[in-house]
């Protein structure tokens, strides 16, 4: 009897967990990133992410290298935000795998700027973009 009144009123309120398990390229906004003309000119941080401010790498766009799909807390909002900012305003790269609920529902809401990916499944795959962003950085300045 006691199973029977726990699958009815304990299961369903059960802490449910997604068996698929997400993994980033963590990166920091840079402190001076060039810009102007002929990148003469620094400023800290972009328009969305404050110098320093911690973003998730979930894909990139392959083809030139230039370009990379990150989530991270908005400059002014504070709110997480997706969005697609330069290979080259990003700086000490790590791996590691994706906990927070928000980060995770902004993953599957988008659908990762149309580059095909969504998040990394496995640690190997995060592993390899971290691995490659600095040869493009070092191709785009």
């Amino acid at each position: 009897m006691k199973e029977i009144l726990k699958k009815l009123f304990i299961a369903p309120f059960a802490k449910q967990t997604s068996t698929t398990e997400f993994w980033a390229v963590i990166a920091n906004i840079k402190n001076k990133i060039p810009y102007g003309s002929a990148g003469k000119e620094k400023k800290s941080g972009l328009k969305k992410f404050k110098a320093g401010a911690k973003v998730h790498i979930i894909g990139a766009f392959y083809g030139m290298g230039e370009r990379l799909v990150v989530i991270g807390q908005h400059r002014n909002s504070g709110k997480y935000i997706s969005c697609v900012i330069s290979v080259t305003a990003v700086e000490n790269f790590r791996v590691k795998k994706i906990y927070s609920k928000k980060i995770l529902q902004l993953i599957e809401n988008s659908n990762n700027h149309n580059t095909g990916e969504t998040a990394f499944t496995t640690k190997e795959k995060a592993e390899e973009l971290a691995k490659v962003i600095p040869v493009w950085i070092e191709h785009n300045t």
